[in-house]
């Protein structure tokens, strides 16, 4: 952000920060540096700007530093960015294939399919009878980014159990990926449960199956692909 505002100002855009964290130095190479959680102030912040009835042409999301600040962080873009306007997620997590320290297995979870439909704002008591959960489905974002993909390049990943590759080859084309990147968790050695995957990349000319990797190197892998597409 303190790079990025500069430049905007002297665009002639008028910038209103919202910072998630001070840090006291960049996170680049630097061990020990400490980190203040500046989650109570954006919420603050954002109050005062629903009082003035802000909005704004654009949103700009950066660093974030804990799952909270990422809540308040998509709540100030439904709040104050106008429908038809941009918003721009900038996934900062983290420098030389290492992720910040500040980075938990939850907030690099993938996006929940579906959500409840009603949320209780007290605890739900236990009853005697059944108890049946309403779920409604949530948006598709990268169903959403293939509709409007232009000359971007798009990767899907897939973790299937039964009929694998044709699901994955029906989301690659209903989503307008590029290529995806299948799991099948029938393999052995492949999904969350180690430090090993077997990967299919399936795009419009076939399919290419990994042999067993580490998952470092099929990380890597999927980064050589990406680069053969884009040149």
């Amino acid at each position: 952000m303190t790079i990025i505002m500069p430049a905007l100002s002297v665009m002639g855009v008028q910038c209103c920060p919202l910072p998630t964290a001070y840090l006291s130095t960049h996170t680049g190479g630097f061990e020990g540096n400490t980190f203040l959680d500046l989650a109570d102030q954006m919420e603050r912040a954002a109050a005062h700007w629903r009082e003035l009835g802000l909005r704004f042409d654009a949103v700009y999301t950066g660093f974030m530093g804990s799952c909270g600040q990422a809540a308040l962080a998509a709540d100030c873009i439904r709040t104050f960015k106008r429908q038809e306007n941009l918003a721009v997620v900038d996934p900062v997590m983290g420098d030389h294939g290492r992720l910040y320290r500040t980075y938990t297995p939850e907030m690099c979870a993938a996006v929940a399919d579906y959500t409840p439909e009603q949320v209780a704002e007290r605890k739900m008591e236990k009853g005697d009878g059944s108890l049946t959960l309403r779920l409604r489905r949530t948006k598709d974002i990268a169903a959403e980014l293939g509709a409007r993909k232009g000359g971007r390049l798009l990767v899907g990943f897939a973790l299937e159990t039964h009929d694998e590759e044709a699901h994955a080859e029906a989301k690659l084309e209903r989503k307008n990926f590029d290529f995806v990147v299948l799991n099948s968790l029938r393999d052995a050695g492949a999904g969350f449960r180690g430090d090993t995957n077997k990967v299919t990349f399936i795009d419009r000319t076939g399919r290419e199956a990994l042999p067993l990797l580490s998952k470092s190197e099929t990380a890597a892998r999927i980064v050589d692909k990406i680069e053969s597409l884009s040149k």
